[in-house]
């Protein structure tokens, strides 16, 4: 979901790991030459599905922390293959707190959003998220990314070791 803190914490995870980090929002708008808003303005909600998705089958496996657009999720064969290449973790922050992060400015990113926002934006994207995930990260209503970022590493840890073994 926007706001859920997926760069602020993959940022800090990727640190944490020693890994490199990737947005592919910023890969999106590197191939697009412009900015998601601008893309929007000019193309239709089809059309950046479409790169969007094809952004996701071009991922390679790498030892990177990957952050992806919310509506990554949404992209069945896409999702499946990022699967295959590691560990896919959903990032679960409450509506309110969501409501909270995200001004104006932030949804205008948003290419799927339903006329009742954020809370049918969340109704229409959980199931990809709870279908696609390896790892549930909720956050619960703290805004702490540092700690959140060191708890997630924690927890990737332990589901790793708990798959070795």
């Amino acid at each position: 979901m926007p706001g859920s803190g997926k760069t602020t914490i993959g940022k800090k995870l990727a640190k944490l790991l020693d890994l490199r980090f990737v947005d592919t929002d910023d890969l999106l708008e590197a191939r697009m030459g412009m900015s998601l808003a601008e893309y929007r303005k000019k193309n239709s909600d089809k059309d950046f599905a479409q790169l969007e998705e094809k952004l996701g089958l071009d991922m390679v496996k790498g030892s990177m922390v990957v952050a992806t657009g919310g509506s990554m999720a949404l992209h069945e064969a896409a999702m499946q293959h990022m699967g295959r290449l590691g560990l896919v973790v959903h990032i679960d922050v409450p509506l309110a707190l969501l409501k909270r992060r995200l001004v104006p400015a932030r949804l205008a990113r948003v290419t799927d959003l339903p006329e009742d926002g954020l809370p049918g934006l969340l109704r229409m994207r959980e199931p990809h998220y709870r279908k696609h995930r390896d790892i549930h990260y909720k956050t619960g209503h703290r805004n702490n990314s540092s700690a959140q970022s060191r708890e997630l590493a924690d927890i990737i840890h332990a589901h790793l070791m708990a798959k070795n073994s």
